[in-house]
This record gives structure tokens, C-alpha cells and sequence, in this order.
């Protein structure tokens, strides 16, 4: 799958890979795909125009399960791959739309902590 990413046209395509562990949090995840678009106009975002942002995420099972019985991480990316957008985490909470994105992840099978 890394190799089908990497094979990419680099004028077409910029790639992100997010590596899990027990530690990542859903703040570390909105943060990473951030700091990769750009503002295009108003309240939607993406990368620079006719190019797609490819994210790769690697162990996708392995952020802890909190008391809710979730994994913030993995909720996050369930909110901005269903709805395309995120709420910026600063004091307007303002509705982020996200455009041009791919996700493709991968994970190893239950135990030996993962979740």
C-alpha cells in the first residue's frame, strides 16, 4: 500500500503518513492534517489547487480505548471522513470543510496492545 502512495505523480499528489501508538491523541491527528492544507476560501481548506492530499495512517488500531469506550483518534477521523470537515479547536470553534483529501490506513490483528 506504501508503495501504491509513493507511486504517485508528486504533481498531482502530496502525501501524509500518521504513524499511531497508544500516545496519539485526536488533537495530534487534527494537527498533522492542518499543518498540511492550505486556507482556499472562507471556512474550506485543502492542499494546493489540482493536487490531492493522500493520508496514510499506520496501526490505526493502537490509540487506547478511553472511558467512553472509544478511540478519539479513530472518532475524529470517522467525523472527517463522513462529514468532510472538523471544528477548529481555537475559542470560535469554527466548521473547517476539508476538500481534495484520500485516506487509505492500515492495522495489525487485535492483541499484544492493540485495541
Amino acid at each position: 500500500l506504501v508503495d501504491v502512495i509513493n507511486s504517485q505523480a508528486p504533481d498531482k499528489h502530496l502525501k501524509l503518513n500518521l504513524n499511531f501508538s497508544s500516545r496519539t491523541t485526536s488533537f495530534d491527528v487534527q494537527n498533522n492534517i492542518v499543518d498540511n492544507v492550505d486556507k482556499r476560501t472562507g471556512h474550506i481548506y485543502g492542499p494546493p489547487a489540482g493536487k490531492q492530499l493522500l493520508i496514510f495512517i499506520d496501526d490505526m488500531n493502537m490509540p487506547i480505548v478511553d472511558t467512553y469506550g472509544t478511540q478519539e483518534p479513530i472518532a475524529l477521523l470517522l467525523f472527517l471522513v463522513g462529514r468532510g470537515c472538523m471544528y477548529d479547536r481555537g475559542k470560535d470553534l469554527d466548521l473547517r470543510v476539508y476538500k481534495d483529501l484520500q485516506f487509505s490506513a492500515a492495522m495489525g490483528p487485535p492483541g499484544g496492545g492493540r485495541n
